[in-house]
């Protein structure tokens, strides 16, 4: 009697099928038990949450949910729809599990683009074990969730061969959820309108119905909140602040003598020379920054007379910001992670054994705000979580390596001219570029905003290797 003919047996029951997808995917299960169990323990190390002077101003801001200029409604929203009053622990919970979603999507995606079971799992091993990955996901910040949309967006895009306009919509939708979370996001918009020009099918015009598809639903989405942002400070935008963020682009390094601004623009330039200013928060965002002295004329303010003095500057000097920008770039991909010259500082992003952190204020804590709860740190597990992020994240010379690995791909060179995942891998660097490499143009380098890093060029150089040695697998069962 052939196979398929034969009596089921009690083998062929749920836990049979398990253990055959266990067996498959015995490295990613690994992979992810031990991203689990990391979650686990800085869940108990820190409790309920950790909290930055930016979860104050979410938490905030989810009381009236309405546009604001340091960001969009994205995060607040999602603050408001969880029952905090369970407690504050709720948002890290579901922040962590997010980061184990994101793992799953990406490993699932890159089996069904035909990238080896190990090299698959492999790619997605930095989100779940990578420290900085960690912290942030116990933070009430906005990173996870706006890592969610993205990887979401990418996944819509790339799940089928042929982009149809369901798909295109949905992925539309999920990049647009990123850019009302960070307004960054709204460059994500940019590769992913090329790939799904790309990836789209059939003949004449219905070839650009998916693209077609994908740039109204993000009109919709973003022109209305645009709109919305109009009624408020009749501009049309997704945020504000602009002029602060780029100079803090500037004030590190600007040289003052020679300089020529306007007389009124003259105390935006500090007096400290470079190397001995303050720390980039103390120059943008503090009471004491140089912006908030500025006397600006009638009919301006203070942000657009920064942005005014900033872009005299980038004209006047080119070759400061070019090599400003160029060293923020090459120190992402440093073999530590160390605080860049000019700056935001790294510690607030490594585990603390205890609050306040040195040199920090009291709301970098524990400590639900305004409720009186101090939180709580168990040491032992702290000091453990501290001793794991000594070796627990992803050098930069990997993720150099493996950008480049992908970029070569890219080429028709040897077995990646007939591997057919060249779009793929153009999305993931595109997008890789889109969040982490142009924002650097505009603002000042800070780790947390570099950690898209780590779910962007690991699936991109494991497209690349699977094209450049022919390894693509036409497996597609296990996603």
């Amino acid at each position: 009697m052939t196979a398929s003919l034969r009596a089921p047996t009690a083998l062929d029951g749920p836990a049979a099928r398990v253990a055959r997808l266990l067996r498959r995917h015995w490295l990613f299960a690994l992979l992810l038990g031990a991203g689990l169990a990391l979650r686990v323990l800085v869940i108990l190390a820190y409790t309920p949450a950790l909290f930055s002077p930016d979860s104050n101003a979410y938490l905030d801001e989810s009381e009236n949910l309405h546009p604001t200029p340091l960001w969009p409604v994205g995060y607040p929203a999602l603050l408001r729809a969880l029952p905090l009053s369970w407690g504050m622990a709720v948002v890290p919970i579901l922040q962590h599990s997010l980061g184990l979603v994101i793992a799953g999507v990406l490993y699932a995606l890159l089996l069904r683009l035909g990238v080896p079971y190990w090299l698959a799992a492999l790619a997605a091993a930095p989100v779940l074990l990578d420290a900085y990955q960690l912290i942030l996901e116990e933070y009430v910040l906005s990173e996870t969730l706006f890592e969610a949309f993205i990887v979401g967006g990418a996944g819509a895009l790339l799940w089928r061969s042929r982009l149809e306009v369901p798909a295109a919509a949905l992925s539309a939708l999920l990049f647009s959820g990123a850019a009302l979370t960070r307004a960054v996001g709204v460059l994500a918009l940019v590769p992913a309108f090329l790939v799904a020009i790309l990836l789209a099918g059939g003949p004449g015009p219905r070839r650009l119905m998916p693209a077609a598809a994908l740039a109204a639903v993000c009109v919709a989405v973003l022109g209305g909140y645009a709109a919305w942002y109009h009624s408020w400070y009749g501009s049309y935008a997704l945020a504000g602040d602009a002029g602060r963020r780029l100079y803090g682009r500037v004030a590190p390094w600007v040289v003052c003598e020679g300089l020529s601004v306007p007389d009124y623009e003259r105390v935006l330039c500090p007096q400290a020379p470079p190397g001995e200013r303050k720390r980039i928060y103390d120059l943008v965002w503090a009471k004491s920054s140089p912006i908030n002295r500025v006397q600006v004329p009638a009919g301006t303010t203070r942000a657009a007379a920064a942005s005014d003095f900033s872009r005299r500057v980038i004209r006047q000097q080119p070759f400061g910001y070019l090599s400003s920008v160029g060293g923020d770039i090459l120190a992402s991909f440093g073999p530590t992670r160390e605080p860049r010259p000019g700056g935001h500082r790294v510690e607030q992003w490594r585990f603390q054994t205890s609050f306040p952190i040195a040199g920090f204020p009291p709301s970098w804590s524990t400590a639900t705000p305004g409720t009186g709860d101090n939180g709580d740190v168990h040491a032992w597990l702290a000091r453990f979580l501290r001793s794991y992020q000594v070796v627990g994240y992803l050098p930069g010379p990997l993720l150099a390596l493996g950008l480049l690995v992908a970029i070569a791909s890219l080429f028709p060179l040897g077995s990646a001219a007939r591997a057919g995942l060249r779009t793929s891998t153009f999305l993931f660097i595109g997008l890789y570029v889109a969040l982490c490499v142009v924002p650097l143009l505009a603002a000042p380098f800070s780790w947390r905003y570099q950690l898209p890093q780590l779910l962007l060029i690991p699936p991109a150089a494991a497209l690349g290797v699977t094209a450049l040695f022919g390894w693509r697998s036409s497996d597609r069962r296990a996603s």
